[in-house]
């Protein structure tokens, strides 16, 4: 009974970390890729380096559950 407590106690953890920190980058992401779309090359090229230096969300999704 323990371990299945244990188990499950871990997964919500790993189910809120995943909510917590990686879904809102996902919006942001997705906000930021319909402003590419909106402005200019310039601006675009600025938002697309942002997301270079701080990485992908789905790259941190896909650490996440690895």
């Amino acid at each position: 009974m323990g371990k299945l407590i244990r188990h499950q106690f871990f997964m919500i953890l790993a189910i809120g970390f995943i909510c917590v920190a990686i879904f809102p980058l996902v919006f942001i992401y997705c906000i930021s890729l319909l402003i590419q779309s909106a402005v200019s090359k310039q601006t675009a090229a600025k938002i697309d380096k942002f997301w270079d230096i701080i990485g992908k969300p789905y790259d941190y999704l896909i650490k996440a559950i690895d």
